[in-house]
């Protein structure tokens, strides 16, 4: 059931880009470097930046907010970078 729930949420994660496919672990690397910046966004910049539909960025969010990889407001529409995570990134570069 598990790998059935993954494999249709990778395969909504897909996008076209230039020719090729992105997977979608390039896509959240994509959306977490956004938000190691530091700053909150709203799901509508972030969307705007990303180039994405609002519905697929707001299911990327709410995944990776379900995991504890950012806090979302949804009140707000804001997002922002666990801070954990965030200075792990940091530490990386």
């Amino acid at each position: 059931m598990f790998n059935c729930k993954r494999a249709a949420f990778q395969a909504r994660l897909r996008i076209e880009r230039k020719g090729c496919r992105m997977d979608g672990l390039d896509q959240v690397q994509r959306l977490l470097d956004l938000l190691a910046e530091g700053e909150p966004h709203t799901l509508e910049s972030l969307s705007g930046e990303l180039g994405w539909p609002e519905s697929k960025t707001r299911l990327l969010i709410e995944f990776l907010a379900e995991h504890g990889f950012v806090s979302y407001r949804v009140s707000e529409s804001t997002v922002r970078l666990d801070l954990r995570l965030r200075r792990l990134m940091i530490e990386e570069d």
